[in-house]
């Protein structure tokens, strides 16, 4: 189980740095949506998806092929589900950007 565990800290390490970006791109797309630009703030919110999107796919490359047969895939799935709550998290300032400016309309 150290081995799994081990190979689960490594692509953590590697996609939640991904995550913490793409937060941040995100509440820059949100004050872009609601001030200077608007398509401006919708390029910004693209590309913060895009961060988020990276991440997963990153993440779920983990773990290798030979851990992959040693174990039950339920032993796998908790930590992905969270990295996909922590993906779509990211994204709530831009996701409320969003909903104030269509609401503005």
């Amino acid at each position: 189980m150290t081995d799994l565990r081990a190979q689960r800290n490594r692509a953590l390490a590697r996609v939640l740095p991904l995550l913490a970006l793409a937060f941040v791109v995100s509440g820059i797309a949100a004050y872009l949506l609601l001030g200077p630009s608007e398509v401006a703030g919708w390029l910004v919110a693209a590309l913060g998806l895009a961060i988020a999107v990276t991440a997963i796919v990153l993440f779920h490359r983990f773990p290798d092929a030979e851990t992959r047969k040693r174990y039950p895939p339920g032993q796998l799935g908790l930590a992905r589900v969270g990295l996909w709550w922590l993906a779509a998290l990211s994204q709530g300032p831009a996701f409320i950007a969003l909903t104030l400016l269509l609401d503005r309309s």
